[in-house]
């Protein structure tokens, strides 16, 4: 063998190795999900009509949001929901935010479509069913676990959204 392709495969076992053992670790995150999968009935429709079992929370800007959460009041899993200055999660107060939320989040829908969703957890939910969050959005944030808790978990908020008007050069 020559000595170009000996150096050569030489770095390339090197970067391997690096890749494999010197990386750092990434946290495993949870996925967001349809209900229908999970074997559950949960609609946005439902939710319009009885929310009163969760806390409800909105991400991106009041005009333009771009997710709305529902949070198990009870439940054995604890979520935190990061507030991030006007970025974060932010708690809907009353009824007439929640309708007001809810429109807005259907009036920016850009082509594609809003979508109740379970959220997930990385790792074993069996008996955790009750506690399981609910977010209607059509982007995607994912779940992680907070520290070494077993059941303490962090939903980052959802990107805001733009307008496609302001994408334009007119």
């Amino acid at each position: 063998m020559n000595t170009p392709v000996l150096a050569f495969a030489l770095v390339c076992l090197v970067i391997v190795v690096l890749i494999a053992f010197v990386r750092p670790r990434m946290k495993p995150r949870g996925q967001l999900i349809l209900p229908k999968t999970m074997g559950m009935s949960a609609s946005i429709e439902h939710l319009k009509k009885d929310h009163s079992g969760y806390n409800v929370s909105y991400s991106g800007t009041k005009a333009k949001p771009s997710a709305l959460i529902f949070v198990p009041r009870q439940g054995s899993i604890q979520w935190i929901l990061p507030v991030k200055g006007h970025k974060g999660w932010k708690p809907v107060e009353d009824d007439e935010t929640f309708v007001d939320i809810i429109r807005r989040l259907d009036d920016v829908d850009m082509g594609v479509r809003n979508q109740l969703k379970v959220v997930l957890p990385p790792g074993n939910i069996n008996g955790k069913m009750e506690s399981l969050c609910l977010i209607y959005t059509s982007g995607s944030t994912s779940s992680y676990r907070e520290g070494d808790a077993e059941d303490i978990f962090v939903i980052p908020p959802v990107p805001e959204r733009t307008d496609r008007k302001y994408d334009r050069n007119t």
